[in-house]
């Protein structure tokens, strides 16, 4: 009965042995790129916009601080200074700061 049990056990091990041995040894089973950014980021494409801001001509609202251009500019004088605005909410928003 030991005999069979032992023989048993050393044909197991030598099975798993040799469906071990089968495989390829060192290939990686990764399908993938080695940079895994790769195909990933795409440029975007160029833009086609016909409307270009000349920005030496640019101002900025005394409320948002936001840039935009002189053309659009409205003017208001507060306490005697000239303050340019980039639309009629923001010179309605603005508030002169108390000292």
């Amino acid at each position: 009965m030991l005999f069979q049990l032992i023989l048993v056990v050393v044909i197991l091990v030598a099975l798993a042995y040799m469906w071990n041995s089968n495989r390829p040894v060192g290939k990686s089973t990764f399908r993938g790129s080695d940079n895994p950014f790769k195909g990933r980021y795409k440029k975007p494409p160029p833009r086609s916009s016909n409307h270009t801001i000349d920005k030496g001509s640019l101002t900025r609202c005394h409320n948002c601080s936001c840039f935009f251009p002189e053309g659009q500019v409205i003017r208001e004088v507060v306490e005697g200074h000239i303050l340019e605005f980039c639309s009629q909410n923001c010179k309605h928003n603005f508030h002169v700061p108390r000292e």
